[in-house]
């Protein structure tokens, strides 16, 4: 009788509907994942987009955006560039000739993306997370907002329909301008409350939260009220499950094949 109750409830555990994620869309963090030891690349790099948007199950890419020296977007993440790469200080102190040469310090040397070189080619109407960058640590100076929308605005493949471009704010006060582009416009920034309070303070579609700063119920009011919730900082296991299960519209991983393993 006991074996009998076993099997039973091992039964009724395989026969348990598994919840249904499909709502979720899983976005690649920096395209390879940061803190992410088991990444084939770098972040931001080129060869991270292509391995992560062809992975079935992958939505998008988040990528870092910041303004050169030369008024071009490059894709990188740090706010100095001594610790991932061979070259030093700040990138918006660097012209498009110096960045040109620059590598990471990682196993394959991967070089550094700008957006002239962004592999269009390799997106299939799948999204593209901007994180800009609006502040140069090195200046202790705001960078040229206007430059960062006309380089955004003039690059032509993102009017093409192959790209869903979503811009990320934590500068509220770029918002307005941006929200000029044709693009949706999210703010990133703090806890809920700071979150919450710029939401309706300024026209952002949604917020960017980290997932230990939202509960399912939080999720759930602000797209009842008609934003949009994009959640990261989700690495480990128990991370992923925690935020597949608030239900936000966009999840943005650092760990992409274990997330949309979890997914499905």
């Amino acid at each position: 009788m006991r074996y009998r109750f076993l099997f039973l409830a091992i039964l009724l555990f395989a026969c348990e509907k598994k919840e249904d994620f499909s709502d979720v869309k899983i976005i690649a963090h920096a395209a390879s994942g940061l803190e992410n030891q088991n990444a084939t690349f770098h972040d931001n790099s080129k060869e991270a987009i292509q391995l992560s948007l062809e992975t079935v199950g992958c939505d998008g890419v988040e990528l870092d955006a910041q303004l050169s020296a030369s008024n071009r977007l490059w894709f990188f993440h740090d706010q100095t560039m001594d610790i991932e790469t061979n070259s030093q200080g700040c990138l918006a102190s660097k012209n498009d000739a110096d960045l040109e040469a620059v590598t990471y310090k990682s196993l394959k040397k991967e070089k550094l993306l700008s957006l002239q070189n962004l592999p269009v080619n390799y997106f299939d109407k799948q999204v593209l997370m901007l994180d800009v960058r609006h502040y140069d640590l090195c200046s202790e100076q705001t960078v040229d907002e206007m430059q960062f929308i006309k380089e955004i605005a003039d690059f032509k493949d993102f009017y093409s329909g192959q790209i869903e471009v979503i811009i990320l704010l934590s500068n509220p006060a770029w918002v307005e301008k941006f929200k000029e582009l044709p693009f949706k416009v999210y703010y990133s920034g703090g806890d809920f409350a700071d979150a919450y309070q710029k939401l309706n303070a300024y026209n952002f579609d949604g917020i960017v939260i980290k997932n230990e700063y939202i509960s399912k119920d939080e999720v759930s009011a602000l797209q009842a009220a008609g934003k949009k919730v994009i959640i990261f900082e989700v690495r480990s296991p128990k991370g992923i499950k925690s935020a597949l299960k608030k239900h936000p519209n966009y999840l943005v991983t650092d760990d992409l094949r274990a997330t949309i393993i979890e997914k499905y």
